[in-house]
């Protein structure tokens, strides 16, 4: 119902909002469970903007298929990354972290061609996909769309860490 009352700046607000509350949660269980701390989280969630980005600039495929694509892109880079800074602890992984994000900022504002530097990618179309799928176009609808993302991240991760591996994360 509150989608339907604020206005569209508002609302824009409450859906950035929700996404950055998505990313805080990944960064809980990182930081909070793991007790390591990582200064390139941000990195991947950059990359993954980006990727959704480029593919529906440079792609026919609609907004909803190109999310779960630009996630899995950023999860593949992640798993990369991990695998090296988890080769280190403490301080040195917090500083390999930070590397990777270092790296991954200077590609994304030199390599012009693709990030468009500083100026970012501009002119993104919110392209509709098959079936009922178009109503995710709209604020309102993008709106649903990350409120969906958000409850369905969060009751993973509850499960995640109230299971024998969270005990593990735990310590």
């Amino acid at each position: 119902m509150t989608p339907l009352v604020l206005p569209t700046y508002s609302l824009t607000l409450l859906t950035e909002a929700l996404i950055l509350g998505l990313f805080a949660m990944s960064l809980d269980l990182m930081v909070g469970y793991t007790r390591l701390i990582s200064f390139g989280h941000a990195a991947a969630y950059g990359f993954g903007a980006y990727a959704c980005a480029w593919l529906l600039l440079h792609t026919s495929l609609p907004m909803l298929f190109a999310i779960p694509i630009a996630a899995l892109l950023a999860g593949v880079i992640a798993i990369g990354v991990a695998w090296v800074c988890t080769q280190a602890s403490g301080v040195s992984f917090s500083m390999l972290t930070l590397a990777f994000a270092q790296l991954l900022y200077a590609v994304a504002y030199k390599w012009t061609s693709v990030t468009g530097g500083s100026d970012g990618l501009a002119g993104i179309p919110r392209r509709p996909g098959p079936f009922a799928f178009h109503l995710f176009v709209s604020r309102i609808g993008f709106y649903y769309l990350v409120l969906l993302v958000l409850l369905a991240a969060l009751l993973f991760c509850l499960a995640l860490v109230r299971s024998p591996f969270g005990a593990v994360l735990r310590g």
